[in-house]
């Protein structure tokens, strides 16, 4: 135990053996804690419940090199859909296959 930190109430550690029970623990807080791992598991969860938690908003700024141009605003409404683009038409010529891989499509 950490100093300043306050001992685990029976609470605290039921609360934990609930969350990290699976079928085939023992049933009660007291034979789960004589199993020396499962009890280390659930002292150090329910010392992690007791902790708490504070949210806290995300404070990394990416490295932005010094006369780089401002970075645009984020969009708030989503992209307009634009139409996809369309093969040409196919005329009545035959396919030809060792022209389409050389990517000569002149004719």
């Amino acid at each position: 135990m950490k100093r300043g930190e306050t001992e685990l109430t029976t609470e605290q550690l039921e609360m934990a053996r609930r969350h990290l029970a699976r079928p085939g623990w023992p049933a009660t807080l007291e034979e789960t804690m004589r199993d020396p791992a499962r009890a280390g598991c659930i002292r150090g969860l329910a010392r992690s419940f007791s902790r708490g938690g504070t949210a806290t908003e995300p404070r990394y700024v990416p490295p932005t090199p010094q006369h780089a141009p401002p970075v645009p605003p984020t969009p708030t409404e989503p992209p307009t859909r634009k139409q996809a683009h369309l093969a040409p038409k196919r005329t009545a010529a035959r396919f030809d296959a060792r022209k389409a891989a050389a990517n000569d499509l002149d004719d």
